[in-house]
């Protein structure tokens, strides 16, 4: 029986030299203050270009409003090619690698992303055709706003769908899966800190526990499909349209709702009302992860 993870193996060989663990608490500092740091820059350059037109920047600016309005979520978004950038800068200055070799090894990029994305939507799809019609739901952005921001929302779902997948499975678990054999340090570990990256009391009250478990679920099949695929693409395909959904669809009080057309009638910090549906999308992260598995054979 073939090793279901050979082609992680593939995938961990381009990050030679440098996998020792130093390196790799390096370059995750390096990045995060990089990532901080270009962040404080690019809000504040904002506010000062943009800020007099439109007083959405200035509140993003001081923290009123993040996710509230159009221009927040997209400011908010943007942040995340920063990251990108971060991450690039500090694994070529730690590690002597090229940004290529974080999305993993070549081949079938594109199908794995595009297949994922569709297999995601398509269960999303019918699952909120069968559930809407018995969910309380208010509108919240108008379609014609909501389709002049559609364009730009798109490609920074896209980049902050990618840096995430390009920090927690093409940085940290390609890394640590070049130093160890366990799925309990390059799977659990990273999927781990991913939950604990979407950890929110402020916003999620008791319910972010369980918006931490349900990521931390995410990651999981994230790691398992990285390992098995040999690159981040379909793991970044199911994640963009978990967030096409969730940003772009209908949104949660509480939650990044600003370019949301309908809201539910469930604020995210109540915990009893939200709980089984966080149950549902986790059931869901594994259903998608099997299908996604069986149309990309591996």
């Amino acid at each position: 029986m073939s090793d279901p993870y050979d082609r992680f193996d593939e995938m961990t060989g381009l990050v030679q030299p440098r996998t020792e663990i130093w390196w790799l608490v390096l370059g995750t500092v390096i990045t995060i203050a990089l990532y901080v740091g270009g962040s404080v820059a690019f809000i504040v350059s904002a506010m000062f270009l943009l800020a007099p037109a439109m007083p959405e920047v200035a509140a993003f600016a001081t923290g009123v409003g993040v996710g509230d309005t159009p221009v927040s979520v997209l400011l908010l978004l943007s942040t995340f090619g920063v990251l990108v950038l971060a991450l690039i800068l500090a694994v070529r200055l730690v590690h002597k690698r090229g940004p290529g070799t974080l999305f993993g090894i070549s081949g079938r990029r594109g199908r794995e992303f595009w297949y994922a994305t569709g297999v995601s939507l398509a269960v999303t799809g019918v699952t909120m055709a069968v559930s809407l019609p018995f969910a309380d739901l208010s509108p919240n952005l108008d379609p014609a706003r909501w389709a002049l921001f559609l364009i730009p929302a798109l490609v920074l779902i896209a980049v902050q769908t990618g840096a995430e997948e390009l920090v927690f499975r093409g940085y940290l678990q390609q890394q640590l899966g070049a130093r160890f054999n366990s799925f309990l340090v390059w799977g659990v570990l990273p999927s781990a800190l991913f939950g604990v990256a979407h950890f929110e009391i402020a916003s999620a009250g008791a319910s972010a526990p369980f918006v931490a478990l349900a990521a931390g679920v995410f990651g999981l099949v994230a790691a398992d499909l990285t390992a098995r695929t040999g690159s981040i693409m379909a793991a970044w395909g199911m994640h963009f349209a978990n967030n096409l959904v969730a940003i772009l669809g209908v949104g949660v009080p509480g939650s990044i709702t600003g370019l949301a057309l309908y809201l539910t009638d469930m604020p995210i910090d109540d915990t009893g009302a939200i709980l089984p549906f966080l149950i549902l999308d986790m059931i869901l992260t594994v259903f998608v992860w099997y299908l996604v598995r069986r149309a990309l054979r591996v």
